[in-house]
């Protein structure tokens, strides 16, 4: 979701003094704007936005004040902003920074699920003031307030739990929604490739599509400073701490490990489990079956009991995908769940099963008691 509140977070990742306060930060743009505007609050009194409306603002508890908003309809709206930025920017952005916080910016507008097509066209836009000035109007016409979703409870003893949580997997791990730690699955191939590649090429690199949630987690990784190698390392430093053994290396001499495996990474105080539960071919088809996910999830379960220090964990279907398993969603969610009871001993802490948006109307939930 791409709110005003998302806008100004990614956009202070660039600020010449990371020190100054949120309060600060905020108003250094829009002081400038209510005084260009003259916008003024219900009362006629001049629009101000105070630490506690700015903590609002920020962490999508409120809505955007309806003067600021009305701005958009004006005919000059986008000159002044763009005059306004300008200065803005010079003051208090980084110019070594910016890329990264501008990258940041588009990935969030691109996987919004508030925009529509036509509003996520910004992004092409290549210079940085110009694309900051349209991505501030499209922040200040959308809804900022962000109802958290509502957890439907499967199984429930003590302080463990198990729930399924309607929404996207990586707005717990990259975004501002959850402050405490964190744990988010993401489903890998048994080979833990860190390459994207469209196209077959002479690398001889298995496909990791960009499509998968393997994929799409790579590429928001990338995004965030880390580079394949950077993640090689990560994958392999945490695997050769675990007993996990390798297996024979394959053709394309890569090195295996059996399904199952899990690889810790940690970025930003969110932790990744890298879960292998697929095997590449020679000529880069992934592979799974209803056993493998299955047994993944019994390893994951065990490293969790082990390692997990009772964070929460959030788990995404699956084997629905290009792992081939063939699992339909409701199968999926089932033998997750099944998979889980069986073994509810190990639960210690509360796991949330994410299902997508589209996929909810595919999955039932019955309540163990």
């Amino acid at each position: 979701m791409y709110t005003l509140g998302s806008f100004f977070r990614i956009l202070k990742t660039s600020c010449k003094n990371p020190a100054v306060s949120d309060e600060y930060f905020f108003n250094s743009l829009l002081d400038s704007i209510t005084e260009a505007f003259r916008l003024k609050g219900r009362n006629g009194e001049n629009l101000n936005f105070s630490k506690s409306r700015v903590s609002d603002l920020l962490r999508n508890k409120t809505s955007v004040p309806s003067a600021l908003q009305g701005i958009v309809q004006r005919t000059d709206c986008k000159k002044l902003i763009v005059e306004i930025m300008d200065g803005f920017y010079e003051e208090m952005i980084d110019d070594t920074r910016i890329d990264q916080s501008v990258l940041m910016l588009k990935d969030q507008i691109s996987s919004a699920d508030n925009l529509i097509s036509k509003q996520k066209e910004i992004i092409t836009i290549e210079n940085r003031k110009e694309f900051l000035s349209e991505a501030f109007i499209l922040a200040i016409k959308t809804e900022n307030t962000v109802n958290e979703p509502e957890a439907q409870l499967i199984w429930k003893r003590g302080t463990n739990a198990l729930d399924l949580v309607i929404g996207d997997i990586f707005k717990f791990g990259f975004g501002n929604r959850v402050k405490e730690p964190v744990i988010i699955v993401i489903p890998v191939d048994d080979a833990f490739e860190t390459r994207i590649t469209k196209q077959t090429d002479s690398s001889c690199h298995p496909l990791v599509s960009e499509k998968t949630l393997h994929g799409k987690w790579l590429s928001r990784m990338y995004k965030c400073d880390c580079s394949p190698e950077v993640l090689d390392k990560m994958i392999k430093k945490s695997i050769i701490g675990t007993a996990a053994d390798k297996l024979p290396l394959d053709e394309t001499e890569r090195e295996i490990y059996p399904i199952g495996t899990i690889a810790s990474v940690l970025h930003c105080g969110k932790t990744f489990y890298l879960l292998a539960i697929s095997h590449f071919s020679d000529d880069g088809v992934s592979s799974s079956t209803k056993k493998d996910i299955e047994n993944s999830i019994v390893e994951l379960l065990d490293y969790y009991n082990h390692y997990g220090q009772g964070y929460h964990m959030y788990l995404p279907l699956l084997g629905t995908g290009r792992s081939r398993a063939g699992l339909s969603y409701q199968e999926s969610f089932d033998l997750i769940v099944s998979t889980l009871m069986n073994n509810y001993e190990k639960i210690n802490g509360e796991i949330s099963i994410v299902v997508l948006p589209e996929a909810e109307p595919d999955v039932s939930v019955k309540e163990i008691k």
